[in-house]
């Protein structure tokens, strides 16, 4: 299983929401190029960024960090996958010029099936396809509309139309260290047959365990870096 280190962008620097709030947000300190030696250094072969500003609608684009982002994580030998606010074939095309090995969808996977099948006609497996869910019902444009589907739903929708791999959060988990949600993970990887990297609300060691335990494809971990908790459990 693959530990995805989390790299959330506003304004340029890392930022961290709890519940996809974006008032409720922590700043930190550490500039994004010296987190990714940071990753790098521990051993990760992932990066998983999030591109906070498009993904509320901002007309600010966090597009040339981001490619500092994957420069830097070439160096090291590490991969990225880029998500947030990526509603557009342009502004898809823009985050694989810019270096990503790996472009996540959200929005337009479960409101522009259309679009969404010419994305995956185009670059397939380097796709992979948010599910962001709060009490089951998936959310969009930075988690601040609902859907009315089932998460479950538009996963099987998803797998029908060629998608290769799913990023599933709860997001009523995100940010409260209180841990992924592992079993609905896995049951969306049963159902689809699909490899899913689950997000969301990690903050221990056992949060780890347990995503390994279901045979999840992925874990990405973000607050808990940040805050040294992962560290301070393993001492």
């Amino acid at each position: 299983m693959n530990i995805y280190p989390a790299i959330d962008l506003l304004d340029g620097k890392i930022a961290r929401l709890e519940r996809g709030n974006r008032e409720a947000k922590t700043i930190y300190e550490i500039e994004p190029v010296d987190a990714v030696r940071k990753f790098a250094a521990a051993g990760a072969r992932w990066l998983h960024v999030v591109d906070l500003n498009r993904a509320f609608g901002d007309p600010t684009s966090n597009l040339a960090h981001i490619r500092r982002l994957t420069e830097e994580a070439s160096r090291h030998g590490m991969r990225v996958q880029v998500g947030g606010g990526l509603r557009e074939a342009s502004d898809v095309e823009a985050v694989f010029v810019s270096g990503a090995a790996r472009v996540v969808i959200g929005t337009v996977a479960a409101v522009n099936p259309s679009l969404m099948q010419e994305l995956l006609e185009r670059y397939g497996g380097r796709l992979a396809v948010a599910i962001d869910a709060r009490d089951g019902e998936v959310v969009v444009r930075g988690w601040t509309e609902g859907t009315g589907r089932r998460a479950l739903d538009l996963a099987g929708e998803l797998a029908r139309m060629g998608v290769r791999r799913v990023v599933y959060t709860d997001v009523g988990r995100d940010g409260t260290f209180t841990g992924p949600d592992t079993a609905g993970a896995a049951r969306l990887a049963q159902d689809m047959g699909l490899p899913v990297i689950a997000s969301g609300g990690v903050g221990g060691l056992e949060h780890i365990a347990a995503a390994v335990a279901a045979r999840l494809d992925g874990l990405v971990v973000g607050r808990a870096l940040e805050t040294t908790k992962l560290r301070r459990e393993n001492e």
